[in-house]
């Protein structure tokens, strides 16, 4: 099973389709993932998460240590992928997008082999520049977090149910 990168969209879409109330199982194994720290972000989706006071920043406080500072060499990868993919570049000049941080973490620790293999979770479209077109380009795997459901063989049906 790989280790995986998540998104700011992913965790988005966690608070919105899967709302703690509902899915509070899914929440703490998403959690377990993140204390073992096979599901890690850059600090930059952290920040973006703070736009909004809600479930999901209190979720991210409780679960700080997942957030990781980006190292040298992934910033200097993050900053080839936004002077080369125009969508990569943030319209707001005073936020800095967290995509390439997340794609540059990705593709470093796969390089590197650290802890095996790394796939990015997005929620992202599959248009020009976006997320999972340079994840194809580097040759990077991409989940949805319905595929890290999957993936990990997480089921959620009631004993009774079956």
């Amino acid at each position: 099973m790989p280790n995986y990168v998540v998104d700011t969209s992913s965790l988005v879409n966690l608070r919105q389709y899967y709302p703690s109330a509902a899915f509070s199982a899914l929440w703490d194994k998403i959690g377990s993932l993140a204390k073992e720290e096979k599901m890690i972000a850059p600090m930059q989706v952290y920040r973006e998460l703070k736009s909004k006071d809600d479930e999901l920043l209190e979720w991210a406080k409780q679960h700080k240590t997942m957030f990781k500072e980006n190292k040298n060499d992934e910033i200097k990868f993050a900053a080839t992928l936004t002077d080369k993919y125009r969508a990569m570049r943030s319209t707001d000049s005073a936020v800095e997008k967290a995509d390439p941080l997340v794609i540059a973490m990705a593709y470093s620790r796969s390089r590197e082999r650290l802890d095996g293999e790394w796939a990015v979770v997005t929620e992202e479209g599959d248009g020009p520049g976006q997320i999972p077109q340079i994840l194809k380009v580097y040759k990077l795997l991409r989940y949805k977090l319905v595929d890290v459901i999957l993936e990990e063989g997480w089921s959620f049906v009631a004993p009774s149910a079956l």
